[in-house]
């Protein structure tokens, strides 16, 4: 979405390096689950690249800060314009995730849903703004 982009490049925020070392981490942890699931060796996987987790946190790190960025953005958006996600929209969703993945974390499956739909509804808002 050009408007993200254009939010995140005009905005003058300092993205402590906390949280983009915290987006790093679920970048990789995310990206070792899908190897794993595909049946390979994540240590393999890096070999074949040619590659250190190191090596791909330096990569991935731009990504990371925009992703963190972004995050504490819409956070503040969403804090000045009341914006909240409706919670029988969260509940539904919430099921859908808890019956397609046996083995979630509800209480994350709460938040990953309420984050989703909350999102949603800023992009709504900034698009008709």
């Amino acid at each position: 979405m050009k408007i993200i982009e254009k939010i995140i490049d005009e905005s003058a925020l300092e993205v402590p390096e906390i949280l983009i070392g915290i987006e790093l981490d679920k970048i990789l942890y995310r990206m070792e689950s899908d190897i794993t699931q595909m049946g390979l060796k994540f240590e393999d996987y890096l070999k074949h690249l040619s590659k250190t987790k190191e090596d791909l946190r330096k990569e991935f790190r731009k990504d990371a800060e925009k992703k963190t960025k972004l995050a504490l953005i819409l956070n503040e958006i969403a804090k000045a314009e009341k914006i909240v996600a409706d919670p029988e929209q969260v509940a539904k969703e919430v099921a859908a995730i808890l019956e397609h993945y046996k083995d979630a974390d509800p209480e994350r499956a709460r938040m990953h849903a309420e984050n989703v739909l909350t999102n949603e509804k800023i992009f709504q808002f900034l698009e008709s703004q």
